[in-house]
């Protein structure tokens, strides 16, 4: 067996359970397929995924609605995952607490394969 099969296999049975969690936290992962794919890929984001999520879900207390995806440029083959912060109004708190969860893990980041980008696209929350 190789080393990287040895590594897909490992990061296979921390996924599932990574995204149930997460789920069960009320973070949207509108196609898991996707996010799973992109975490079996590169597993050295599947901690930090986790981690910026409980930042995150911390940070706005309900106030907004989590959204876990892949983002994919048109223009760049660079997917990464986002964590997109929905709001039924948008002002500078929305900014900050964003801010305050980057520095939480922009540190982290810089060290790893994949990446993890936290932002808003301005949606409004559906689950309002």
């Amino acid at each position: 067996m190789s080393a990287t099969l040895t590594a897909e296999t490992t990061a296979s049975g921390h996924v599932e359970p990574l995204l149930e969690r997460l789920l069960g936290r009320g973070i949207k992962i509108p196609r898991p397929d996707e996010v799973r794919d992109y975490l079996e890929r590169y597993p050295d984001v599947i901690g930090l995924t986790e981690k910026v999520c409980n930042l995150a879900r911390v940070e706005f207390a309900g106030n907004a609605e989590l959204s876990l995806e892949l983002y994919i440029d048109p223009e760049i083959d660079d997917p990464h995952l986002t964590l997109y912060v929905q709001q039924e109004t948008y002002d500078q708190s929305i900014w900050d607490g964003i801010e305050r969860i980057r520095e939480g893990y922009e540190d982290e980041v810089a060290d790893l394969s994949g990446w993890l980008h936290v932002t808003v696209d301005f949606r409004a929350p559906e689950n309002r």
